[in-house]
């Protein structure tokens, strides 16, 4: 349950994305997934990071017999159907209120933006088919602006500070 739980960090991908893919939903030689199951409806391609990608491997070492899912239920070929009901458990080992597992989605756009992603690169990689849900994190985006400005200032005056 930990990789699965990572792995919805790493990605910022829904709930039900991860723990509903299946083996055959993986290109392994462009270290990306197929969701063929979305919010939206539309299928849509997720390029993985190498971490993300390393959670995926892990599940393969670990995989039982054929088992369709890359995160397996308990029952017989199934995927993991509650995943909340470990990442409470998680939270309250850890002592951390107020947080859901949704929230490790807004986590991954947080720092996609602090990390130099663009509002419209969060959108495609959050696979929001409406710039205005994304929107909401644009006030995290005004210290990449920022700090943007004063590179170009830099740049242009040749001096910093």
């Amino acid at each position: 349950m930990a990789t699965g739980l990572r792995t919805l960090l790493l990605t910022g991908l829904r709930s039900r994305e991860v723990f509903d893919l299946r083996w055959e939903d993986l290109d392994e030689d462009a270290k990306s997934v197929m969701l063929t199951k979305t919010k939206s409806g539309k299928a849509r391609r997720v390029c993985l990071s190498e971490a993300a990608w390393a959670q995926i491997e892990g599940m393969r070492e670990r995989r039982r017999g054929n088992h369709p899912y890359v995160f397996p239920g308990k029952k017989a070929n199934t995927p993991v159907l509650q995943p909340h009901r470990a990442f409470k458990r998680v939270l309250e080992a850890a002592g951390i209120k107020d947080f859901r597992i949704h929230d490790l989605r807004h986590t991954h756009a947080t720092y996609l933006l602090e990390a130099g992603a663009s509002l419209y690169e969060v959108q495609r990689a959050l696979g929001h088919a409406d710039a205005s849900m994304t929107a909401r994190y644009a006030h995290l985006a005004d210290a990449t602006l920022r700090e943007r400005a004063e590179q170009a200032a830099v740049q242009l005056t040749g001096a910093t500070g």
